[in-house]
Parts: C-alpha cells; structure tokens; sequence
C-alpha cells in the first residue's frame, strides 16, 4: 500500500469572484459568501471576541441620503452605557454615484471608502398575501431592480404555508435572469380572511349567522397559527445571515397580518373582547433573529390603497388600532372590527421598524424613490463590546449633525461558543475556515493536518491527531465544492478519536474541491486541509 505524504498546495480562487451561495439544510436555509482571491496558506490567528459591526443608513429630514458622516457625529450606547466606537465608515456600492445627484464628486474621491458588493433579499411572503398583493408586490420589486444603479446581487426568496420559506433563484446580478425568477414566485391557494365569502371580522346578515360564527372562530384559530408558522419560517433565514460579511438588506413584501388577529374573546362572557398580545411577542421574535443575524428589515406593504370601506368614527388609514367600542351582548364575531388598509399596515410597521429598518407604502413610484435614498448611504459601525454589556444588547446610536438620521441594528447578541452552535451553524463555521474567511466568532486555534491516502483506490484517508485532541469528541467534517467554490457539499459527523482517525471518502459528481475539517469543540481547536484530486 502505497502512502505519499500529501501538503496541499495553495487554492486559486477565480479572479472575478460570486460572493454567495445558498444551500438549504432540512427546513433550515444556508448562505454561504466566499471571498475575494487569495492564498490558502494554514491559517495564523487566535482570535478572541474583539469587536461586533453594526449596519448603518444614514439620511436627512427630507429622505437623501448623507454620504460625509463621520465617527465624531455619532454616539453609541449599549444597554444605556456609552460604549466607544471602534471604527465608522462608509462602503461604496457599484457605480452608487449615479444613484444621487447632491453628492459632490471631490468628497467622494476624497474619502476613497471600501468597495463592496451588496447582497439583497427580497421575500415574498405568500401566506398574508391576496392574489392582487403578490402582483402588485412583483411589480414593485422588477422596478427596485430595474433602477438599481450599484450592480447588487438579489434573492429571491418565498415564505408559504406548505413550502417553508424557499429559495427561488439567487443570487443573480443578472437583471433578466432576477425577473425570470420573480415571475416564479406564486401564490398557494391557501384561505385568505381578506377575500373570505363572509367577513371574519364583520356581523354575517344572514340567517344562518350562528354557524357563520362557528367558522369564523376557526378561521380566526387558523390564521393565527400561520402567524406562528410565518415567523418560525422567517426566522431561519437569520443562519443565512450569519455567513455573509457583506452588505446585505431583507425587503419582505406582504400585506401583514389582519388586525382581527390581535384581538381575543371570551366565550362564556358576553360583550368580553381583549387585546392578545401573542401576535406582537411573535413578531419581536422574528425581528431579534433578524438582528442577531445582523441584518436590518424592510417592509413594503403591496395591497391595496382602500381594501375595505371604514366606518363611520373609525381612525383613518395608518393611525393605529380602530376606535370601535363593542356593544354589550355581541361577542367578538359580532362586533364590526373592519379590516381596512392599516389591518396589515400595523404589523409590517411593527417588523420593519422593530428591526431598525423602515415601512413603506403608497405608490409604486414613491416607494422605489423612497426605498433608493434610504438604502443608498451604507457605514459599518463596529464597536468592543465590554463584559458587563452582558450577550443580549439593545443597541441605540444618537446622530449629532442637526438634520440627520440613521437606521441601524436595534439589538444584537455576543457571539456563540463554538460547542453552544446548533449544527446548522457549525458547518457554516466549517466552511468559513477553509476558505480562509475570518469568523472572529471565539477563540481560535487553527492548523494544517498531514494524511495520507489509505488505498490505491483513494476511497479514505488516515489523518494524524494532535495531543490536544486525542482521546476527545470532536466534530468531523467533510466539504466539496463545485468549480469556483461553486454549491458546497458538507457532511458533519461526531466520534472520538485517537491517535489517527480514518475518514472515508465518497466523492461526488461535479465536485472538483475537497476538504476535511477536524475540530475540538471546547477549545476549539482545528486542523484542516485540502485533499489532493481524487
């Protein structure tokens, strides 16, 4: 048996770099952003949790962007504690001079800001969403590509009842190609209170009223279990997240949740209608994932402008909460509770804002303006974060310059150990280390580990363990990569090893990349190393 000591030479990535790829673990999903070319040489640092980055937009009273903000403008404190700003910059998009006509061109060469390529989401969400919504959604979001103007990359994503949250296509630069792929995006046939034959919110007239109510009831219990579901789904894109160091931004495209549904009655007590609050705790929820993935959330409301007639002494459109008090001997099926256009309106409010992000309604014209000034001046803001800060940290910066307004992060958490990851992020982890990305997550102890082919037939390798390591549980990981990094393939097994570990080899087609991955989840310390051609 032949055995040929094998070190790995250095990788070469492609010039022309595609900083994303998604893959989608079992109901969870996986964005992966591979970098810019570089040599893989064994990897030399030990790093601890030094500092956290935090998005910034910043914009004036009138809605254009501010693209001369400094560091000395703006004050952070965590938790109510001023905190230092490590560093505050700005990231300069693609050709993002032609997106606005104030900003003097000498400025901008001046400040020579880091160029980048942003990563942008746009979510369909198909389950509070009626037929019209989902077009009028489709045509507002071809025109915010059309007139993207800094070569962003999009995904185009779908949140549904049966299909989970699913990736459509993306990411793609290509505009022709982004359309294709938003023309796929459909709506399920899945029941729609907004459309319902009889009003779940309104006094049926007629006759058969009682039964009527019934099925009012368990269309109320329904939706509000799609609520659930629609967060439990949206949340998982935080993982996503978490892999991409580039700017990115989520646009969710819905008609929100029907204000019915924040509402509750007690069927024994006549005239007994209350607030319930369970709603609201799940979209706080959706928003943290959001955050802690550290990405902000915008949300366009696409429904129409005058969904239903509002009644007499009722607040107008975009004001809150109806001002309709029940009538003593009606329930909550009988009592006038419209859905009018701020039914939904509230609760994307609630998302969009939660999150740090904005809200935006109207015309499609005045949201593509609106959405184009706000996103168009990017910083990055990081920060040390301190002991006493504690791992959950709600995050709020005040703006100095008169006139001037930043959206940003409204919360974020320290960052996980290694050994408290779910497996989902352990091998988002996994892949960042082989392709030499600096996670920065803990500390790290990285090595490169010498194998050697066990066969003739090269269907496993033999790898040496360190002293460290023997006699311990470790993480195993196998990855193969496509062309160009292209659609990893990454297999995660847990087992004790000793003085060698024997790791099978199962390539497959199309995989022209591979790699194993060795780690000691308490001290996390790793050995790595790319596997010869095979």
């Amino acid at each position: 048996m032949s055995q040929e000591n094998k070190s790995s030479k250095p990788i070469k990535p492609p010039a022309k770099t595609t900083p994303l790829f998604l893959l989608i673990f079992s109901l969870g999903i996986l964005a992966i952003a591979y970098p810019s070319p570089q040599e893989h040489e064994p990897i030399k640092h030990e790093v601890a949790v030094t500092r956290l980055i935090i998005p910034v937009f910043a914009f004036d009273s009138s809605g254009n962007p501010v693209y001369d903000l400094k560091q000395e403008d703006l004050k952070l404190y965590i938790n109510g504690k001023p905190v230092e700003i490590s560093s505050f910059s700005r990231i300069n998009f693609q050709y993002d001079r032609e997106t606005t006509t104030e900003v003097k061109e000498e400025k901008i060469k001046q400040e020579q800001p880091v160029v980048q390529e942003r990563i942008i989401f746009f979510i369909f969400d198909t389950m509070f969403n009626s037929f019209y919504g989902l077009k009028n959604g489709k045509k507002i979001v071809n025109k915010l590509v059309d007139k993207d103007a800094q070569q962003s990359q999009f995904v185009i994503m779908e949140n549904s009842l049966f299909g989970g949250l699913k990736l459509v296509g993306g990411p793609e630069r290509d505009k022709k190609k982004v359309k294709k792929l938003i023309r796929r995006v459909a709506r399920l046939p899945e029941y729609n209170a907004v459309e319902s034959d009889y009003d779940i919110t309104s006094r049926s007239p007629l006759s058969y009223y009682r039964t009527n109510k019934v099925i009012s009831r368990e269309h109320r219990k329904f939706e509000k279990e799609k609520v659930k579901i629609f967060v439990d789904f949206l949340s998982r894109l935080k993982y996503s997240l978490e892999a991409i160091d580039q700017p990115k931004i989520i646009f969710l495209i819905s008609e929100g949740f029907p204000q019915i549904l924040f509402y509750e009655a007690n069927l024994n007590i006549q005239g007994h209608i209350s607030y319930d609050p369970t709603p609201f705790r799940m979209m706080k929820q959706l928003v943290k994932e959001i955050n802690d993935g550290g990405s902000l959330m915008y949300t366009i409301y696409a429904g129409r402008v005058n969904l239903h007639q509002r009644p007499p002494h009722s607040s107008s459109p975009g004001k809150g909460p109806q001002g309709v008090t029940p009538t003593w001997g009606f329930t909550l099926d009988d009592v006038f509770i419209p859905i009018t256009r701020d039914s939904g309106i509230e609760s994307l409010k609630t998302m969009g804002v939660g999150s740090g992000g904005q809200f935006f309604e109207g015309s499609t014209e005045r949201i593509i303006k609106e959405v184009h000034k706000s996103t168009a001046a990017y910083y990055e803001l990081a920060f040390t974060p301190r002991s006493d800060l504690g791992d959950n940290m709600r995050i709020k910066i005040k703006c100095q310059r008169k006139g001037v307004r930043v959206d940003s992060l409204v919360q974020t958490i320290r960052n996980k150990a290694y050994a408290d990851m779910k497996q989902i992020q352990k091998k988002i982890f996994a892949i960042n280390l082989v392709m030499g990305r600096n996670w920065a997550n803990m500390e790290e102890k990285i090595k490169k580990g010498n194998y050697t082919w066990q066969n003739n037939q090269r269907t496993a390798i033999e790898v040496e363990i360190p002293e460290n390591m023997k006699l311990q549980p470790v993480d195993i990981f196998i990855i193969q990569f496509e062309a160009d990094f292209k659609n990893p393939d990454i297999k995660m097994a847990r087992k004790m090893v000793t003085d060698t570990e024997i790791i099978e080899i199962k390539k497959k087609k199309n995989k022209e990349t591979l790699y194993f991955l060795i780690i000691e989840p308490e001290s996390t310390s790793c050995i790595y190393n790319r596997i010869s051609q095979i």
